[in-house]
């Protein structure tokens, strides 16, 4: 595969599975483009990325849930390059709590960054687009969008953003731009630091594998719905994890 000239927008880039992705597109030859709240570590990325791969990886930082900070990145985008023809919405977050705990401020934080910052970069994205006629978007999801996580926003944003994602890719059908969902289950990624020797036995369990799975195995999957190896494949979502089972 090879991503020449194509410019790659991946949210969530500066670490975690949104890391990953962006590598292996710069590996790819992709023109990267990096978006995240915190400058400093997202600007540190990107330098590294660029020395890895010798390939340009920009860092653009700003926040996904803040329409303001977004329609400035895919203005700097747009007037720099003129394109965008893959988006990677990887952006997002989880306060673990239950129902008798989660707070209302919780909950709309959760929602404003894994669902409403998904459809402001969708939205975005997709009007360069269907000016190009042609592009891939890439939604990060999670199983826990089918069985339930541990926390009731994680869950429900992510339920959202598999229902986005089914309207993009009728929507966005008629300009030659395919919208998919990769949805990983356990991933040893920052998000799993705090999980227990047991909660880490439990998940490799609950699969067919009998493992947790690696970050590069989401972006390799990412790489390959963004590629025109699947150039036949819209509104479909690829579940990367080992087979879990869903009682």
């Amino acid at each position: 595969m090879d991503f020449s000239d194509r410019v790659v927008v991946i949210t969530g880039g500066s670490r975690g599975i949104g890391q990953i992705i962006a590598r292996e597109f710069s590996r790819l030859n992709a023109i990267t483009i990096i978006v995240s709240r915190n400058k400093d570590v997202l600007e540190s990325t990107a330098n590294l990325i660029q020395m890895e791969t010798h390939n340009l990886c920009i860092a653009l930082p700003g926040d996904v849930s803040k329409m303001q900070d977004m329609q400035e990145v895919f203005s700097v985008i747009e007037k720099r390059f003129g394109q965008v023809d893959v988006l990677v919405n990887c952006a997002g977050i989880n306060i673990r709590k239950s129902i008798f705990d989660t707070t209302e401020e919780e909950w709309d934080h959760v929602i404003d960054v894994n669902l409403k910052g998904t459809f402001i970069c969708c939205m975005l994205a997709s009007k360069m687009m269907a000016k190009q006629k042609k592009g891939a978007i890439i939604n990060i999801s999670s199983i826990g969008a089918k069985r339930g996580s541990t926390s009731p926003h994680y869950s429900a944003s992510k339920a959202g953003v598999n229902g986005l994602s089914a309207y993009l890719a009728k929507e966005m059908a008629q300009f030659r731009v395919r919208v998919n969902v990769v949805s990983p289950g356990g991933i040893d990624t920052g998000m799993a630091n705090n999980w227990t020797p047991e909660k880490r036995l439990q998940l490799a369990k609950e699969t067919l594998l009998g493992r947790i799975g690696q970050p590069i195995e989401v972006a390799k999957a990412v790489i390959f719905l963004a590629s025109e190896d699947a150039s036949f494949i819209t509104g479909e979502i690829l579940d990367v994890n080992g087979g879990a089972v869903i009682d």
